[in-house]
């Protein structure tokens, strides 16, 4: 495991003099952000539905637990009922619709928000997903990211996400304004290595799952 403080040392050197705790805050906010970017923690969660199970005051709402310790669910990535895919878009309604069905198009897509940290919900699940049965089966694919509580990550992780994650932090310390440490060009340089880490790691993940290669054969001269 590596702590929340190994990513400390380059940021103190791009930014000298800036205190500790701006530097934990800003690399806690690199490590989420890191997350978000690059979908790093993406988990699948199973689940039945009972037919009984969605609640018909709020959008035929179905709430499922995907409690991660140390981490809560941003985003969904994809989603299974009964093995049919859904498009589904994140929507955070304070209140019930009854007329969803004309606003949206439920029937190729469902919604989801997020009650609570370890909780998401989806709707509209109408009789018609349960295809006659007394269930259905969901598969969700989830988008993690780290709580602020964050305070050490595993190694795979550290040195995947250590050079965006220190870039991230010296970027947003060096444009704060009128700071011994401020520096638009500092914070300009180091905006732009995270913007490439990121990059480098979708691209790296990519070829990983897909195989294959970037590379270019050279060809001789002729």
């Amino acid at each position: 495991m590596a702590a929340v403080t190994d990513f400390y040392e380059r940021v103190r050197d791009e930014v000298p003099g800036c205190p500790q705790h701006l530097i934990q805050r800003y690399v806690i906010e690199g490590l989420i952000e890191f997350c978000r970017d690059t979908q790093y923690f993406t988990k699948t969660s199973e689940h039945t539905v009972a037919s009984t199970d969605p609640d018909t005051l709020t959008n035929n709402e179905v709430q499922l637990s995907v409690d991660i310790t140390g981490m809560r669910p941003v985003s969904l990535k994809s989603l299974y009922l009964n093995g049919n895919l859904y498009d589904s878009f994140y929507l955070d309604l304070s209140q019930d619709i009854t007329d969803i069905e004309t606003l949206f198009n439920p029937y190729h897509s469902k919604y989801y928000r997020f009650p609570g940290a370890d909780t998401i919900a989806i709707f509209p699940v109408k009789e018609g997903d349960f295809q006659s049965g007394d269930s259905l089966d969901a598969v969700l694919q989830i988008v993690y990211e780290f709580t602020e509580e964050v305070s050490s990550v595993d190694d795979s992780f550290f040195r995947d996400a250590r050079k965006a994650v220190e870039s991230y932090a010296a970027a947003e310390i060096a444009a704060k304004p009128r700071q011994e440490w401020t520096s638009p060009d500092i914070a300009m340089k180091n905006h732009k290595r995270y913007i490439w880490a990121v990059n480098d790691f979708k691209i790296d993940d990519r070829l990983k799952k897909h195989g294959g290669s970037m590379k270019v054969k050279m060809r001789p001269f002729v």
